[in-house]
This record gives structure tokens, C-alpha cells and sequence, in this order.
């Protein structure tokens, strides 16, 4: 079913007032339709890709809104969850209300059955509803706060904003991610402006990093008299985050997390009414921004064992370990994942490089705020032939070392071929020699081991550059030999 405007009843496009002498802007784009079914249908069936399913929408806001004669406010709905007062996804049958034409290109709207929905609000509030059931019929979503003006003792005379936050957001108005205010004649009137100072019911921004983010307020009222600003909501908006109201005219501010009611006085004076006197100030806590205690690294015999922690965690930290093994010149994701607030976390990398592996410790926070750790650096160096590791590297005293056993293939006869075949490898058991040697080649300590896996204390020797050799005594043999720093 094509939307025709009554006063064109030939044209199958809605309405979208000019930029000529005489214009009225507050009403451009703005059309009253109604659900012609016999049944409630359901405005999260709008789309702009299908002209014969759900409800098509061409050049047409995705946000709808519907004047409620209790009030003489408007109540408004955008698909996706995000609304005003008492507006909601079903309309029910006969219901009237507006749509936005976003420009004059051929906007149009089209009706469909599967527009329909089994749905029905019932209740004995406006538009056929309670207040639970309205919120209840809602798409949750999340990150966003309800600021509410209302007369004292008053709960029908009620207007309400929505600020909505996400990092995708934009601060300046945005078709279908805000949604502009529609004037009505209430006793109370309340919007927000956004960046570009457009008036909105619903504005969506993206939440502040180091800079506070300030947010205009329109407050009006038909009489003079005592009035409230109520924070209904806060949902998903973490706690490093203040919100703050800021009365200029008074100067007052508040802190609506502790105190979400705030009461004032609208006189003759214009100063206290308007768009001057409120604004709504979101910023972080530096006292609660995520701080990292430390960030650590060990050699093992299975890997590189990082470790780090962290102070005012929340579960929306994003971690990211990075290694290099270029000097720092490239880094490599080697481990991501977001954080579970518990403070304390640790991963084991399996797949360190012989030679320098540098890894440091990259924090994004909800806001996309990016930190990084100190860089630490482990040394492996595998010896002649791949048979020796020591770690850690450099060390202030333990020294560990690792021999890879050495495997032959013999047979009982002591050859490599009997009769064309080869046996299965065989290990040995060796006694090996260590020594410790300076860059000069003289020899500062001598040792004996049959354990591949061995441990010493270096702590006595001077700082600087040492070399490990490792020979098999049986032959002499050199198993391998690897270089270390004593610190």
C-alpha cells in the first residue's frame, strides 16, 4: 500500500518543503501517516532495500514520532530500540503519526503485509500501553542514558531525551542515528543539541576520551514555576564516566550519578529557560582510568612466560600482546583478548624466535584510548648445531641451560647399515663439560653434568659478556656453546 499525501492525492512521493521565501522549517519533511491494517504492525519491519516487504521506506527517517495528547508532546521511536517517552515499535491499528522525508528526491513510503505483527499493547495508558509493557516491547540498548523534566508531583506532564553512546557514533547530527525534536505544546519541554547545534530528542555521540564532551540542553515550560531534571536511566555506561548537570543560570552543577534529581525554578527572567542555562557534561575519572601495575617476562623451559597486572580494571579493557623480532622496528600480534576484570593475567608463548624477542603489552580502553606497557626483551640463543639454550638472558645470577639429546642410530654391531636397513634412532646418555668462558677466551669456571637440563649461579662473576661451551667428555666433542650478559 503506496502513502499518498491527502492535499496530492496523485503523487505516490510524500511531501518535503522547499528552501524558498516563506518556508516553514520547523515542519519540513514532516508527514502524518497512519497504519491503514486491521491489525498492529511493527516499524522494525522498515527498510529502504525492498519495496514489497515489511514497511519500504525511500529518503525517510527511520524514526517516527507520535503526538500524545496527555502531554502535547511528541513521543518518538527509531528502529533499532531507541526511544522518547512512550514511544514504541508497534503501532497499533488506525494509529497516526509522523514521518521524517529526509529531502525532496522522491521520498515514499509503502505499506506491506508482512508489515503485520500478532502483537497487541493493551492497558489503560496512552497508546494502549503501561510503562512496563512499553519498556518490555523494547530492543535493549546499550550505552545510554534518560534525562527527564516533569512539575513536581506530576507524573503525566513529562518530556524526555535520549543520549545514546558507541565509538561509531558522530557528534554532529547524522540522518537515522539522531532523530530531530518536534515541538509540541506540552507544559514541559526538554532536547539536546548536537555539535552542530541541531535540536534532537534522541542524539547519539561517541563517548569522550582525555576531553569532556558537553552537551547543550533546551529546557521549557508553559508557566513560571518549580520544575525537576530527573537521570531515569544509565544503562551500560561504565563507572570511569561522570555525568554531570551544569546550571549556568544558578551557577550550580551536580553529580547525577550520586544525585540524579535536580529541582529549579523557571521566572520571567529568559536566562532561566531555553537553551543557555543547562548542559549536560560527560568525562572520565582519571582517579578510575585503568593503570597497569607491571608487565614481566621470564624464560622457561616451554616458552616465554609474560605476565601483567593491572589497577581500576572493568571487563571492557581490549589486551594485546605484541612481540618484535626486529629490534622493534615491525611488532606481531601474538595474543589478544578482552579483559575479565580480575586484574591479574598471564600468557605463555610457545613460539619465541632464537635471537631477541621484544614484547610489550598494548591497552585499548572502551572509548578506543590506546597505552602501551614497557617493552621487554628475552634473548634466546640456541648453540652449534641447535643443541643449547640458556635463559634467562641476561640474568643477575641462575643461569639454566638446556641440552637437546643427542640421538645416533646404531646397531648392536656399532654400524649405521645392517643387511640395507636402519635401526630406530637410539638416545644416549652423555657426561657433558661446561665451561664458562670471557669474550678473551679465558675460561672462568669449569663444571661436569649428565643432566641436559642444568642450573648454575653466576652471580659472582663480573658484568658483562660470557659464553657457555658444552663438549661431550666421552669425545670431546663440542655439543655446542651459546653467549650470555651477566647483569
Amino acid at each position: 500500500m503506496v502513502v499518498h499525501d491527502w492535499y496530492t492525492p496523485s503523487s505516490a512521493n510524500l511531501n518535503y518543503t522547499g528552501s524558498g521565501a516563506g518556508t516553514n522549517y520547523a515542519v519540513r519533511g514532516f508527514n502524518m501517516v497512519g497504519n491503514p491494517y486491521a491489525s498492529s504492525i511493527d516499524w522494525e519491519q522498515f527498510n529502504s532495500s525492498s519495496t514489497t516487504s515489511g514497511i519500504y521506506g525511500y529518503n525517510i527517517s527511520t524514526t517516527i514520532y507520535e503526538f500524545n495528547p496527555a502531554t502535547q508532546n511528541y513521543d518518538t521511536y527509531q528502529k533499532g530500540g531507541a526511544y522518547t517517552n512512550h514511544g514504541r515499535r508497534t503501532i497499533v491499528s488506525g494509529q497516526g503519526f509522523f514521518v521524517l522525508a529526509n529531502n525532496s528526491a522522491s521520498p515514499q513510503l509503502i505499506f506491506n503485509e508482512s508489515a503485520k505483527t500478532v502483537n497487541q499493547n493493551t492497558g489503560l495508558n496512552l497508546l494502549m500501553d503501561t510503562q512496563t509493557g512499553l519498556n518490555a516491547a523494547q530492543i535493549p540498548v546499550d550505552q545510554h542514558l534518560r534525562l527527564q523534566m516533569a512539575i513536581p508531583q506530576d507524573t503525566i506532564n513529562t518530556d524526555d531525551i535520549y543520549v545514546g553512546f558507541s565509538s561509531s557514533y558522530k557528534p554532529q547530527f547524522v540522518i537515522d542515528e539522531d532523530a530531530e525534536n518536534k515541538t509540541g505544546n506540552g507544559k514541559v519541554s526538554l532536547a539536546s543539541y548536537t555539535s552542530d547545534s541541531v535540536r534532537v530528542s534522541i542524539n547519539k555521540l561517541p563517548l569522550p576520551g582525555l576531553k569532556q564532551t558537553v552537551i547543550p540542553l533546551f529546557v521549557s515550560a508553559r508557566a513560571v514555576g518549580n520544575y525537576n531534571l530527573q537521570l531515569t536511566e544509565l544503562e551500560g555506561v561504565a563507572s570511569i564516566y561522570e555525568v554531570w548537570l551544569i546550571d549556568k543560570y544558578n551557577k550550580d552543577s551536580l553529580d547525577m550519578r550520586k544525585n540524579p534529581l535536580y529541582s529549579f525554578a523557571i521566572s520571567t527572567d529568559t536566562n532561566s529557560y531555553g537553551r543557555n542555562r543547562f548542559q549536560l557534561v560527560i568525562r572520565q575519572n582519571d582517579s578510575l582510568q585503568v593503570k597497569l601495575v607491571d608487565f614481566t617476562g621470564t624464560k622457561s623451559q616451554t616458552g616465554s612466560q609474560l605476565k601483567w597486572s593491572t589497577t581500576n580494571e572493568q571487563n571492557y579493557t581490549h589486551f594485546t600482546l605484541e612481540r618484535s623480532t626486529d629490534g622493534g622496528a615491525n611488532y606481531s600480534i601474538i595474543y589478544s583478548n578482552t579483559s575479565n576484570a580480575q586484574g591479574s593475567y598471564s600468557f605463555l608463548d610457545r613460539s619465541y624466535s632464537v635471537g631477541e624477542n621484544i614484547y610489550r603489552l598494548k591497552m585499548e580502553d572502551l572509548n578506543g584510548n590506546v597505552t602501551y606497557s614497557n617493552a621487554v626483551a628475552l634473548v634466546y640463543t640456541n648453540g652449534l648445531n641447535g643443541n643449547l639454550t640458556v635463559y634467562p638472558n641476561p640474568t643477575t645470577g641462575p643461569l639454566n641451560m638446556i641440552i637437546s639429546k643427542i640421538q645416533n642410530t646404531t646397531s648392536s654391531s656399532g654400524n649405521n647399515l645392517i643387511s640395507g636397513n636402519i635401526t630406530a634412532p637410539t638416545t644416549v646418555t652423555n657426561n657433558y663439560s661446561v665451561k664458562i668462558v670471557s669474550t678473551s677466551g679465558v675460561v672462568i669456571k669449569t663444571m661436569s653434568t649428565t643432566n641436559p637440563n642444568w642450573q648454575a649461579d653466576v652471580s659472582s662473576l663480573m658484568p658483562g659478556t660470557y659464553i657457555v661451551q658444552v663438549a661431550n667428555q666421552g669425545d670431546n666433542a663440542l655439543v655446542g656453546q651459546a653467549t650470555f650478559v651477566k647483569l
